[in-house]
This record gives structure tokens, sequence and C-alpha cells, in this order.
């Protein structure tokens, strides 16, 4: 099965305007998305994934160092970042933390990490969206306008 994707600058670079997909049969495209779901899946649908973004996160701020004059509460901050993150899937959470944690001195805000882990559930939100369309997935919350909690 080959995909398209039209990107909206015009260039690979860019944000995915659409992913269109070939036209087969409802079997063909229901084996596809059997194999595509999963990596869709937010990490809170499953414990030992949500454990992992909770270990890395401990990880993260254990090497990195606070900003001056931050003043935080560490167990609710704890709360607050893991609560966003299981809302994406827990590999590219987990790519996101590292790549934070190897090249920056100072501790990621949340905004930051979301920012990372957004630009790499993209595509997959956008091949979700396409098997939506195509009436094979069904159409649920995604997780790239997941509400930020406050």
């Amino acid at each position: 099965m080959v995909l398209r994707s039209a990107f909206a600058d015009g260039q690979y670079a860019g944000d995915i305007a659409r992913i269109t997909l070939p036209a087969c049969d409802a079997d063909t495209l229901a084996r596809a998305w059997n194999q595509v779901e999963p990596l869709c899946r937010p990490a809170r649908d499953d414990r030992v994934a949500e454990r992992r973004i909770i270990e890395e996160w401990a990880r993260t701020v254990a090497v990195t160092a606070g900003r001056p004059g931050q003043g935080v509460d560490e167990e609710l901050a704890i709360d607050t970042v893991v609560e966003a993150l299981v809302r994406y899937p827990a590999d590219c959470v987990l790519r996101a933390l590292r790549n934070r944690r190897a090249a920056h001195k100072w501790r990621p805000t949340l905004s930051e990490i979301l920012a990372d882990v957004q630009w790499r559930t993209r595509y997959r939100e956008a091949l979700r969206e396409a098997f939506v369309r195509a009436g094979v997935a069904s159409a649920g919350s995604s997780f790239t306008t997941a509400e930020v909690p406050s």
C-alpha cells in the first residue's frame, strides 16, 4: 500500500495537510488499519507505557538543572507533566524526553516537551484521520489537540 502525503507548504518538512489512502477494498484498508492503530494509541491505554513515561521524566528531572528562579512543587509537576504526556503514543514521548535530556542542560518545560511530541506525532495523526475519512477507524479524540491540564 502506497500513501500520498500533501504538505501545507508544498515541502516535505512542513505541516502535513492531508494523507490520501489509495483506492482499495475494505478488507485491505481494515488490515492496514490493524497495523497502524497500535502506533496511534495513547500511552494512557497501557499501564506499562505510562510507567515508562514516568520513569523517563524522573530521569530527565534527575540529570537536568532546574531553571534559575523556578520554585516548583516537584510532585505536582510530575503529575501534571505525566497527565499531559500520556495522551500521546509512548514511543514519541520517550524519544522527545531522551532528546531534550541529551541536548539541553536545563529541564524542559511542559510546552517544550509537548512541541517536540506533537511534531513527532503529526504524521500518525494525519494517517489516523485518513483512515477515519475512509470509514475504517472510528473518529476518536485527537491526541494532538488534547487539552493540556492546567
